[in-house]
């Protein structure tokens, strides 16, 4: 993969050894979160007897833990390293992973708060990690690899991510022919699985050598201290906002669709997302050279438009197939435009504020998610699917406006 992603981008092939083993873990986490637990979780919550406007809710519960935790793990990033950082968030996910497994078996009274409970403590764990990943990798990877570096990045999460939808789809029809057919509880060991399959990143990110996002002193102006980018921490901010909900009904609400509206099986929809990842792969590993033609602007332009037309077919056809296509191509989008605007958001900043960056974009991107899972589901089930992958379509359109201002203005300047 490594040699594929060179050729494509036209960038050196060795690369740095902290960058490696966060590569490992990253793959790891594209397994669990991406791959098993993401096919599973919204039905693991089906299978609890829970309707699609709780999913949303405890949905919503997580996105916006992760939202609110995100500018304290920025700030953790910055004083204590970015590494004890990442190793922090994923002690969280495994031991959430693992809590939300024995959601099954608590009784019925308490189980809500149980699960909302761990689905916020894994959430802060996930928004450590996201949070700290970029400054972390701009740090440990040389300047000329960073787009080689966030493209492989972009491929490793739904690679691995395929291999877990495809076995997370398996796993609960395997386990439930060996536990006598009790379904709950083959959904409890497959969460297990993942929480197991990802306890080794906590030795991988362990073993990367320096706290490459500690603060450090940097050349201040006149005045002293650097002062704090405001502009375009709220710019970066604003389209983040904008840019989650169209993204948002998809991740959130694909496979409940598939599985309470168009009555597709558990396997099914594995292999669908676990084939959106795959597919995604590709298109993460051309970003570099896509971006060196058309360059960031362009590339956020047409890769959100491109969201936004890819959920008219699962908001206007009521058939898996064209639900299907919708996120596939979603997925797929998102690998070109993630990466491609993550490095934009990091360069426009010093190293002294890009966890803060980081941190900004993340909680306003999970604000959005929040607010669409929070409402979506009881916005589906009064208007319908169909209303509710529509109006992702408007806000996703929305967000194009701001970037543009933003970066028309930052073209100026480098300019002038």
């Amino acid at each position: 993969m490594l040699r594929i992603a060179t050729h494509l981008a036209g960038l050196p092939a060795r690369l740095e050894r902290d960058v490696k083993l966060y590569m490992a873990g990253a793959a790891l986490i594209g397994f669990s979160a991406f791959g098993i637990y993401a096919v599973l979780f919204n039905l693991y919550l089906l299978r609890m007897g829970y309707g699609v406007d709780s999913i949303g809710q405890f949905n919503a519960a997580g996105l916006l833990a992760f939202a609110l935790f995100s500018p304290v793990a920025g700030n953790w990033g910055r004083r204590a390293g970015c590494r004890r950082a990442l190793v922090g968030g994923a002690v969280l996910m495994v031991a959430g992973y693992l809590l939300m497994s024995l959601a099954g078996s608590v009784p019925g009274t308490v189980r809500s708060g149980w699960i909302a409970a761990v689905k916020v403590a894994t959430s802060c764990g996930f928004a450590t990690y996201m949070v700290n990943s970029s400054p972390f990798l701009m740090q440990a990877a040389a300047a000329g690899n960073r787009s080689l570096v966030f493209s492989l990045r972009g491929a490793v999460w739904p690679l691995f991510g395929f291999a877990g939808s495809a076995l997370g789809g398996a796993l609960p029809q395997a386990l439930e022919r060996l536990t006598g057919g009790d379904g709950l509880l083959a959904y409890q060991l497959s969460l297990l699985a993942a929480s197991l399959s990802l306890a080794p990143s906590l030795v991988l990110f362990g073993s990367t050598t320096a706290d490459t996002g500690r603060e450090q002193p940097e050349p201040a102006g006149p005045g002293g201290e650097e002062p704090r980018p405001n502009a375009p921490l709220l710019m970066i901010g604003l389209i983040s906002l904008l840019a989650a909900p169209g993204v948002a009904v998809a991740r959130t609400f694909f496979n409940v669709y598939l599985d309470s509206e168009l009555g597709v099986p558990p396997s099914s929809i594995g292999w669908l997302i676990g084939l959106a990842q795959l597919l995604s792969v590709p298109a993460a590993l051309v970003m570099p050279q896509v971006l060196a033609r058309v360059g960031h602007t362009r590339v956020f332009t047409g890769t959100t438009l491109g969201i936004a037309l890819a959920l008219l077919p699962m908001a206007l056809i009521p058939r898996w197939e064209a639900a299907g296509l919708g996120y596939v191509s979603i997925i797929v989008l998102i690998a070109v435009r993630m990466p491609a605007f993550t490095v934009f958001h990091q360069e426009l900043v010093s190293t002294r504020w890009r966890p803060t960056m980081s941190a900004v974009t993340t909680s306003a991107a999970l604000v959005g998610f929040s607010m669409t899972s929070f409402g979506g589901g009881r916005f589906a089930l009064e208007m319908g699917y169909a209303h509710l992958f529509l109006l992702g379509v408007v806000i996703t359109c929305v967000s194009v406006v701001p970037f543009r201002l933003l970066a028309g203005r930052q073209a100026a300047e480098e300019s002038g």
